[in-house]
């Protein structure tokens, strides 16, 4: 699933932790910027959704997987402000494309 002007990422490499600023809105006990760029690197799998004008993150999904048929979703976070145009649904669909490795 495309989403006009958001690009979707597998690679946290230029993430950094003032880029997570925004996100865990109503949780009582926020993790620190700095925890949530840990969680994203130590994830088996994540995906990075970023506004394609700005560069802004809006949006990202971490999940544990076997890397052939299951996987768990651990979080799963999109901005406010862009809350409701499918962003959730696409960083779900790049979670799960990958190939399975049996031959």
């Amino acid at each position: 699933m495309a989403i006009a002007g958001i690009d979707f990422v597998s690679t946290v490499d230029e993430i950094a932790d003032d880029d997570l600023m925004g996100f865990f809105v109503g949780w009582k006990q926020r993790p620190s910027r700095c925890l949530r760029l840990a969680v994203l690197r130590a994830s088996d799998r994540a995906v990075i959704a970023r506004d394609v004008e700005t560069q802004a993150v809006v949006g990202f999904i971490t999940a544990i997987s076997d890397g052939l048929i299951a996987a768990y979703i651990t979080l799963l976070e999109v901005r406010p402000n862009i809350n409701g145009v499918g962003s959730a649904p696409s960083c779900c669909a790049g979670c799960s494309t990958r190939s399975n490795r049996c031959t």
